[in-house]
C-alpha cells in the first residue's frame, strides 16, 4: 500500500471572474493511494474565503493523517473519520473521494452506488457563463445553451452591465431560466431597477455578508439562493427566513454524510439546495458528479461538469457525457478519471509518500 500527497498549483487556460476576483490558478492537494493493483485519486480544494484552509494547511493535514494510518479498516471509505484531528473540509473531501475511488476499483461497483442504495438516474446541468462574458462574445455563445433548463450566469456588480446582460439573455434564451449570481456585489440602489429582475427565476448572493434582511424586497420579484452567508448548518437556520435557496458548496461540507445531512436539513427547512463547488480539476469535479447521483434531494447541478477544458496542463481526463446537457448515471467503477502521472509532476510543488 501506498499513498502519495501532492501539492499542487495548476495554471488555468482562462481565468475564472466574479465580481469579486479574478483566478489564474487552481491550487489543489491531490492525493493517491495504490494498493498495488488499483489506485484511488482525490483533491482537496483549500480556498481560504470560502473554507478556510490553504494550499500548506490542506496539505500538511493531509500528510499527517496519512503518517496516523495503518494497513487494514481505516484504509476504507466506510470507516474514514473526518473529524481525525479536525480535518478542514476540503481536505476530508479529498481523502474520502481517493478511498471511495480505490474501493469501487477494488469491489467492482460504481461509486455512487457505493454512497447511497437511493439513486437518481439522470442529472440536468445548468450552463455557465463567467462575469467577463459580454457584448458579442455573450450573445454568440448564449446559443449554445437553447436546449438547457437552466444558465447560471457570473455578474460584474455595476447594475448598468448586469441588466445589460439580463436582457440580452431574455431576448436571445426566451425559454430558458435564468440563475444570475452577483457573489454580494449589489447594494439598495438595485431597488429602483427591481422590476427588471421579473422573470429572472435566481438570484444567488446579491448583497454582501451581514445584510441578508435586504433580500427580502428582491423575493418579490425573483428566487434568492444566499452562498456566501452560509458557513454552517446554523448559518443556514439562521437565515432561512431571507432565502428560498441555499448553495451549501461542497468545499464547505467536504465529506459524503455532511452533505447528505445538510441537504436533509436544507429541506425540511423549506429551501432548494445546491451544493455548488469552484475553481477545481476534474478530479474533484467527478467526485462531485457521484455525490450529485447518491444524493436525490438535491435541486441543482453544476459542479460535475468537466473542468479539462479550462486547465493549462489537465492531470485527468475529460468526464464526458452520455448526453448535454443531461448526464447519465456512471456505471464505470471508480470516479471516471484517470490521471496524467507527467502532468501531475509538472504542477507539483512538494510531496510526501508513505508506503505501508
Amino acid at each position: 500500500m501506498e499513498i502519495k500527497v501532492n501539492k499542487c498549483v495548476i495554471r488555468r487556460t482562462i481565468p475564472f471572474v466574479t465580481s469579486q476576483a479574478s483566478q489564474d490558478t487552481v491550487n489543489a492537494v491531490i492525493i493517491q493511494i495504490s494498493d498495488g493493483e488499483h489506485m484511488g485519486v482525490g483533491e482537496t480544494c483549500p480556498r481560504p474565503h470560502i473554507n478556510g484552509e490553504t494550499l500548506d494547511s490542506s496539505f500538511n493535514q493531509a500528510v499527517a493523517w496519512a503518517q496516523s494510518i495503518e494497513v487494514g479498516p481505516s484504509i476504507t471509505p466506510f470507516s474514514f473519520d473526518p473529524g481525525y484531528t479536525q480535518l478542514g473540509s476540503s481536505t476530508a473531501m479529498g481523502i474520502e473521494s481517493a478511498l471511495f475511488d480505490l474501493y469501487s476499483r477494488q469491489i467492482g461497483v460504481p461509486l455512487h452506488r457505493l454512497m447511497n442504495d437511493q439513486q437518481r438516474e439522470i442529472v440536468s446541468y445548468a450552463g455557465f457563463i463567467g462575469a467577463n462574458v459580454k457584448g458579442q462574445k455573450l450573445q454568440k455563445g448564449l446559443h449554445r445553451y437553447a436546449d438547457y433548463d437552466f444558465v447560471r450566469m457570473k455578474l460584474s456588480g455595476d447594475l448598468n452591465d448586469d441588466f445589460e446582460r439580463i436582457n440580452m439573455f431574455r431576448e436571445t434564451l426566451p425559454s430558458v431560466s435564468l440563475w444570475i449570481d452577483v457573489n454580494q456585489a449589489w447594494d439598495e440602489t438595485v431597488y429602483d431597477r427591481a422590476s427588471e429582475l421579473d422573470g429572472v427565476y435566481m438570484i444567488e448572493q446579491p448583497f454582501s455578508v451581514g445584510r441578508e434582511s435586504l433580500n427580502n424586497k428582491l423575493r418579490d420579484h425573483a428566487h434568492v439562493m444566499l452562498d456566501e452567508s452560509v458557513q454552517s448548518l446554523e448559518d443556514m437556520h439562521r437565515f432561512k427566513d431571507t432565502m428560498d435557496a441555499v448553495n451549501l458548496k461542497l468545499l464547505k461540507l467536504g465529506h459524503y454524510s455532511a452533505v447528505h445531512e445538510s441537504v436533509m436539513q436544507a429541506k425540511e427547512a423549506g429551501l432548494q439546495t445546491y451544493c455548488g463547488g469552484t475553481t477545481m480539476t476534474d478530479i474533484a469535479a467527478a467526485y462531485a458528479r457521484h455525490l450529485e447521483f447518491a444524493v436525490p434531494s438535491l435541486d441543482f447541478f453544476t459542479t460535475g461538469k468537466p473542468r479539462a477544458s479550462v486547465l493549462k496542463e489537465p492531470i485527468s481526463g475529460s468526464l464526458g457525457y452520455s448526453m448535454e446537457p443531461l448526464a447519465l448515471s456512471p456505471q464505470d467503477v471508480g470516479l471516471g478519471v484517470e490521471l496524467y502521472e507527467d502532468a501531475l509532476a509538472r504542477c507539483t510543488r512538494e510531496y510526501f509518500v508513505r508506503r505501508l
